[in-house]
């Protein structure tokens, strides 16, 4: 990354949080609870699932990667340094590509779908929280009627 996109990642991050809209450590606690959420929810799938060996790997290597990224958000974050954006994309971009996915596996009256509405009504606030758009998270319908606070509250509430 050159000094300039990083300049302008941080510029923007400090110019959202000064509005109050955003704070880099509300961006890195989304992400945190978006992972959490997902790593519950996909633990919960391979009970589901045991035979579907290709399913589980799939669902499994989403886990990781978002995993991964929300950790290393934290450390981007905090203090502000390196390329936010990119890195809230690809947690963006994966729990889209996992959430249809894990879906279908679970009872329609589970308390899984729940959560994994409010993993996905959380997206948009982590796209802004990081100054991108948020229509990417529109394609599939998401977010449900819940606002991002409700979100966190019900994330909140998953013990990893």
């Amino acid at each position: 990354m050159n000094r300039r996109a990083l300049l302008a990642s941080s510029a923007s991050l400090l110019a959202l949080s000064a509005c109050g809209t955003v704070t880099p450590s509300q961006v890195a606690s989304d992400a945190q609870l978006v992972a959490n959420a997902v790593s519950t929810e996909v633990t919960a799938a391979e009970a589901l699932l045991p035979s579907d060996a290709a399913i589980l790997a799939k669902i499994n290597g989403y886990d990781a990667t978002i995993s991964a990224d929300a950790a290393k958000l934290g450390s981007v974050l905090l203090p502000i340094t390196g390329n936010p954006q990119q890195i809230v994309q690809e947690i963006v971009t994966d729990t889209q590509a996992v959430v249809p996915i894990l879906i279908p596996i679970f009872p329609a009256e589970a308390p899984a779908l729940g959560i994994l509405d409010a993993v996905m009504a959380l997206l948009p606030a982590l796209l802004t929280g990081v100054g991108l758009p948020q229509s990417t998270t529109m394609a599939r319908g998401w977010p449900p009627p819940m606002t991002p606070e409700q979100a966190r509250l019900v994330l909140a509430r998953i013990r990893k």
